[in-house]
C-alpha cells in the first residue's frame, strides 16, 4: 500500500510546473534582452563579426530601451594632418550603455512613440504607427499573460494544500479524486461501536458535505486550467508581436552600412534570451501545469 506522502506528490505537479512559469514570466517582461543589435569596428569586414569582435550590444524590450553613448575623445592634432586629406577615422572610441525605463502606457510615456508625441524624429523609441502597434501589444500581452500565471500559481498551491489535508486526514479516498458526476462514490457510513463513536461519526463528513466539496474543489480546479491556458494564448500572442515590432518592423534591421557616429558598424536585430527562451520555458511550463491539473485533480461533469 503507498503510504499518504507518496499519494501526495502528483499533486505537487501543478504548483511545481505553475511556480517556474510565473517566475520565467516575470523574469520575460522585466528583462530588456527581448531583442539584442552587435555593433562593429567599420575597418571589420562583414565575415569577421564575431563575438569577440562586438565593440557594443544594445538591447530592447517593450520597456527599455538601450542607446550607447560614445565616451569623449581628444582632439585630432590638425597641425599633423594634410589639409587635402579627410581627418583619420577614430576607430578606438569606448562607449557606455545607457538604458532607460519606460511606461507600458501613457502619452509619450512609452518605448514606442509617434513623431506628435515625441516631436523629434531622431529619439530611439521614436516609430511609426505600425511598429508602435506591435510593441505595445507585445508588451500588454505579456503583462496580461503574467497576471494569468500569478493567479494560477495562487490556486495550485490553494488546491495543493485542500489535497494535502485530504490525503492525511482520510488516507486519499476522498470525492476530490473519487467522484463521478460530482456524486462521490463511497458515502456510506461505518459505525463505530464504543466510547468514540461519536466522536469518529463528527471527523467523517456527511455525503453531502463530500458532495459539496468535491462540487467546490472541481470548478476551482476548472478556473485554474482556464487561467493557465489563457495565459499560454496571451504568452503567444506577446512572443508573436514581440517578433514582428523587434525582428520584422525593426528600424534599419538590414542597414548593415549604417554607422553610428561613423566609427561603428553595426548588425540586425535578432532575439534576445528573454524573448526566445524565457518567454518559450514559460509557457511550456504553464502548458505542463494545466494538463497536469487535468490529470491529477477532477473537473466537474454535467450530465446533458
Amino acid at each position: 500500500m503507498v503510504s499518504r506522502p507518496f499519494r501526495l506528490l502528483p499533486s505537487l505537479i501543478p504548483p511545481i510546473c505553475a511556480l517556474i512559469a510565473f517566475v520565467l514570466s516575470i523574469v520575460t517582461i522585466t528583462s530588456d534582452q527581448w531583442a539584442i543589435r552587435k555593433s562593429f569596428s567599420p575597418e571589420l569586414n562583414v565575415f569577421d563579426w564575431t563575438d569577440n569582435n562586438t565593440i557594443y550590444t544594445l538591447h530592447r524590450s517593450p520597456f527599455h530601451i538601450c542607446s550607447a553613448i560614445a565616451d569623449p575623445v581628444p582632439p585630432v592634432d590638425t597641425n599633423n594632418t594634410n589639409a587635402d586629406q579627410p581627418p583619420p577615422l577614430i576607430t578606438n572610441v569606448n562607449y557606455t550603455i545607457v538604458c532607460a525605463h519606460y511606461y507600458p502606457f501613457g502619452f509619450n510615456r512609452t518605448s514606442c512613440e509617434l513623431a506628435i508625441a515625441t516631436q523629434n524624429d531622431t529619439y530611439p523609441e521614436s516609430g511609426d504607427a505600425r511598429l508602435c502597434q506591435q510593441i505595445h501589444f507585445a508588451g500588454n500581452f505579456g503583462i496580461a499573460s503574467t497576471t494569468f500565471f500569478g493567479l494560477s500559481f495562487i490556486l495550485t498551491l490553494f488546491l495543493t494544500v485542500i489535497a494535502a489535508h485530504v490525503v492525511f486526514r482520510t488516507g486519499g479516498h476522498t470525492p476530490i479524486h473519487e467522484h463521478d458526476n460530482g456524486v462521490p462514490k463511497n458515502t456510506t457510513t461505518t459505525t463505530v461501536e464504543g466510547d468514540s463513536s461519536a466522536a469518529e461519526r463528527r471527523l467523517e463528513p456527511t455525503s453531502t458535505t463530500r458532495r459539496r466539496r468535491a462540487f467546490i474543489f472541481s470548478h476551482l480546479n476548472l478556473l485554474l486550467v482556464a487561467s493557465l491556458f489563457t495565459g499560454v494564448i496571451l504568452a503567444l500572442i506577446s512572443q508573436f508581436y514581440g517578433i514582428l515590432g523587434f525582428i520584422q518592423s525593426a528600424p534599419n534591421n538590414a542597414d548593415y552600412a549604417t554607422s553610428v557616429g561613423n566609427s561603428a558598424s553595426h548588425g540586425p536585430w535578432t532575439q534576445g534570451i528573454a524573448l526566445s527562451r524565457y518567454a518559450t520555458i514559460a509557457w511550456a511550463f504553464a502548458t505542463v501545469a494545466g494538463f497536469a491539473a487535468m490529470g491529477v485533480w477532477r473537473l466537474p461533469s454535467w450530465r446533458v
